[in-house]
């Protein structure tokens, strides 16, 4: 029974008293009234106790099967379902008239305590017995739903789709009820999740035309977009989820769960933006529930950084802990905050080492320790502590604070799970051990890496030859033989042809994805062939030599080492490899006519080699450089000709198209273009690159309506791109050419440009094209001679000088920064702001240096003028 019905039908019993009390004692009659009108206003502590009394001082009582039933619902709303269940059990026999009642409770009962099993066979048995009540549509759902839990869909499907069922007959006859509308979104979730997704959606098109809550209207329209992002449908799936971010204004639970939908559907549509833009809003909102705001770091920092965005990525994070800092999804964008500030000291440090980098690398490093040790402060009960203690041990390697990051190392083993991050802690505890002396302590942590590589295949791959090479290294100085000669045995076997073989070539436990110190390995390397001369393994070792002044960008160096190696090993299968590297050396180095010399000579001598794409496009791009056109244009022809299968095959073509375009051909430059985008092969952004230099091309040549055509096929194709937004620029700059003849285009213009400025734009190329842009369709549509022409080159003023002085502190593009200037001073100065001329020549000068004997006249011009003002 609903609760609107009971509470009707215990109202009837208070106000005008049932049949079962027309004989009752007074007494009698007020213990049930007050215990049951205690149930009917909610207070369920109350109304079982008194429920209670009222069946044991009172036996007999016409009313005690009512009582029992209400005392059993009492408790199910206390959440006491073994006591329901005993109450209906016990008086089922007795029940009469509301045997209905008193089965429908007890299967409610055993579903709420989780028995779901029980309470799908009571809900059956209550369809079979009571056909009549008025509770039949509501026992078959619960039944539904109790079977959809078990994952019994054959019965859930058979119950809510035959045609002749209870279900379908009820909801065709009244289709707005709330029963009916549950069954419905059930019966949608098991087609969807049976993978049968159109008839899932036709399940739900019914709920489409009735008037549902808001909250029922949201899962609607999420169900929908979750069945047609899993049917294929992405593009429609983003449309539906548009209502989940607009219909919950005053719901952070629906918008957060939205939110991050759509950003799921962006990142599977690779729209970056729209879904960086969408995981943000998640960030923003301090009532988001942790999972979101959880998926929502993840999800922004893993895309950000994919880019190589770091800066952009820190700013995210470091943003969130600052003002969500009792968010339960700190720790995470600490510990992100950590491992992304331990990254650019990497990068950093990798590179030769100068003065000039020494203090900021070193402020990377204390900043990452400072998040992690954040962390660890603020969330010691965080499952992420163990990741913590590891970034942590890093920073204090790094920092030569060894003892230290050895007791970090120890606590990252104990916390973290078996898997890969556990095994390079221990990496690390072994090697902070062998620096401390401690000899046998780091050979019992290098066997257990060596050994954890049998069941985990990405520590096998990457720890467990350097731990073998440092088992051999530090089980003598442990008094263990055996386990030097047992490390020797598995790198023979295990690992023939790898870099740590036979010598066990030096490789120290570097982070994952940061390369050891070349100039200790190189070290290592001179050692094995001193060693050892004449090994097989020597011309791989001498290449690995060249490759750690590569490593170290010590291009001379690299280029005299693979020289000297050719001269040793002429007929080497390794010769292409060592002549190939030998000449990009070269250029690297500077000396790109000799560079020139050996990539043709390469091209010549080994035209099927892996490396001969490579050298072509090198060959290329020399002429291109050049500005040799022509040349250019045929060695990019060649390459993707004859190199089908290379990467760079269609970077080529699109190269081969801007060479014709350079030589003012336009038709074949079309070609190219078009070529690569009728071929399904191509990488779609180079099909949107292609897209938008036949765009620019048209531009270029006064074809304004057919580059907008061009481009708007980026923004159909590539949707909410960096690609996008620069074409919808230059949408706004067709369109501005072409206002003169046609003054609506002027509106098109603009609305090119606004699209630019929208928060979730953060390219700032585009952002500076819409700023001038704007300025510029103000100036246009303004008339000479107007009333208000002052009020609008003013606005016009003001749109130029967002790009002269950006207000994010994010510079502007170097391009519009200068057309901006430009146009501020001219709008300036026919405004007579001759001081505020005076310091925008200032900044301009200092900012524009070449141009600065220009803008020192103006300036002087503007002081004139001033001066005369004021006299």
């Amino acid at each position: 029974m609903s609760s609107l019905v009971r509470s009707v039908w215990v109202g009837l019993v208070l106000l005008t008293g049932s049949l079962s009390l027309l004989g009752a004692s007074k007494a009698e009659e007020r213990a049930f009234s007050a215990a049951a009108k205690a149930y009917n206003d909610g207070w369920w502590e109350r109304a079982e106790l008194q429920l209670g009394e009222f069946t044991t001082n009172y036996p007999f009582a016409d009313n005690r099967a009512e009582a029992v039933l209400l005392r059993a619902e009492s408790r199910i709303k206390l959440k006491n379902y073994g006591g329901a269940i005993e109450l209906l059990s016990a008086g089922r026999a007795t029940a009469g008239r509301l045997g209905d009642d008193y089965l429908f409770w007890l299967a409610e009962a055993q579903f709420q305590s989780g028995k779901l099993d029980v309470a799908a066979d009571l809900y059956a048995q209550f369809a079979r017995e009571f056909e009549g009540s008025t509770r039949l549509l509501e026992a078959v759902v619960a039944e539904a739903s109790a079977r959809a839990q078990l994952k019994q869909w054959s019965r859930v499907t058979e119950i809510l789709q035959r045609p002749e069922g209870v279900f379908q007959t009820r909801a065709k006859e009244n289709p707005s009820l709330p029963t009916v509308v549950r069954g419905r979104f059930l019966l949608a979730q098991t087609l969807f999740d049976l993978g049968q997704f159109k008839d899932a959606e036709v399940a739900l098109l019914p709920l489409a035309n009735e008037k549902l809550v808001l909250r029922q209207s949201w899962q609607r329209d999420y169900l929908l977009a979750s069945i047609q992002s899993a049917d294929g449908r992405k593009e429609q799936a983003l449309m539906t989820s548009t209502n989940l971010v607009t219909v919950p204004t005053n719901q952070p639970g629906l918008l957060a769960e939205g939110l991050g939908f759509r950003g799921r559907l962006f990142a599977e549509l690779d729209q970056t933006g729209g879904a960086i833009a969408a995981w943000r809003q998640v960030l923003e909102m301090p009532d988001a529930a942790s999972e979101r705001q959880r998926e929502a770091l993840l999800r922004v920092s893993d895309l950000l950084i994919k880019q190589d965005r770091l800066g952009e990525a820190l700013q995210i994070l470091e943003g969130f802990v600052a003002t969500a800092t009792n968010s339960p999804a700190a720790d995470i964008a600490w510990l992100a905050v950590g491992e992304l500030r331990l990254r650019q000291f990497s990068d950093v440090t990798g590179a030769p080492s100068t003065n000039a980098v020494v203090a900021p690398a070193t402020n990377r490093l204390s900043n990452a320790q400072a998040a992690f040790e954040t962390l660890l402060e603020r969330f010691p009960k965080s499952p992420l502590v163990g990741k913590a203690q590891l970034g942590r041990g890093w920073c204090l390697w790094l920092a030569d604070r060894v003892a230290e990051s050895e007791t970090a190392f120890e606590s990252a083993t104990r916390l973290l799970e078996p898997g890969y991050d556990q095994a390079v802690a221990r990496f690390k505890l072994a090697d902070a051990r062998l620096q401390l002396t401690n000899y046998s302590g780091a050979l019992m942590n290098y066997r257990e890496v060596a050994a954890s590589g049998a069941t985990l295949p990405e520590v096998k791959s990457n720890l467990v030859e350097r731990a073998l090479y440092q088992i051999m290294q530090v089980a003598p100085k442990a008094g263990d033989d055996a386990a030097a000669n047992e490390a020797m045995t598995r790198l023979l076997d295990e690992f023939p042809e790898g870099s740590f073989a036979e010598s066990g070539l030096l490789g120290f436990g570097g982070m994952k994805g940061r390369a050891a110190d070349p100039s200790a390995r190189r070290a290592a390397l001179g050692e094995f062939l001193k060693a050892k001369p004449d090994s097989k393994l020597a011309p791989a070792v001498r290449l690995a030599v060249a490759q750690t002044y590569e490593q170290e960008r010590k291009w001379p160096e690299a280029s005299e080492e693979y020289a000297a190696w050719l001269k040793v090993y002429p007929e080497h299968v390794a010769r292409a490899r060592a002549e190939y590297f030998r000449a990009l050396a070269l250029s690297r180095s500077g000396d790109e006519t000799n560079a020139f010399t050996q990539m043709t000579n390469f091209v010549a001598m080994y035209p099927t080699n892996e490396f001969t794409a490579l050298a072509r496009w090198w060959v290329a791009d020399y002429f291109w450089r050049e500005e040799d056109f022509v040349n250019a244009e045929r060695n990019y022809q060649l390459l993707f000709k004859n190199h089908p299968g290379s990467d760079r095959r269609f970077g080529a073509q699109l190269m081969a198209g801007r060479a014709a375009w350079a030589r003012q051909r336009p038709d074949e430059a079309t070609a190219y273009f078009l070529g690569m985008t009728s071929d399904t092969n191509c990488p779609p952004e180079l099909e949107a690159r292609a897209y938008f230099a036949n765009g620019d091309m048209l531009m270029e040549g006064k074809n304004f309506k057919e580059a907008i055509t061009s481009y708007s096929k980026v923004l159909q194709l590539f949707p909410n791109t960096e690609i996008a937004m620069l074409a919808e620029g230059n949408i706004g700059l067709c369109c501005l050419q072409l206002g003169a003849e046609d003054p609506a285009q002027y509106d098109k213009a603009r609305r090119s440009f606004d699209k630019l400025l929208l928060p979730q734009v953060t390219n700032v190329l585009a952002r500076s094209q819409a700023e001038v842009g704007l300025g510029l369709v103000l100036e246009k549509q303004s008339l000479p001679g107007a009333t208000n022409q002052n009020v609008v080159l003013k606005q016009a003023l003001e749109h130029y000088l967002k790009v002269v002085y950006p207000s994010d502190l994010q510079p502007s593009d170097p391009f519009w920064f200068k057309r901006a200037g430009w146009e501020a001073c001219r709008v300036a100065e026919s405004l007579q702001e001759w001081e505020q001329l005076a310091n925008l020549c200032d900044t301009l000068s200092t900012n524009l240096p070449s141009l600065q004997p220009l803008f020192e006249k103006k300036k002087a011009r503007a002081i004139e003028q001033l001066n005369k003002s004021e006299n």
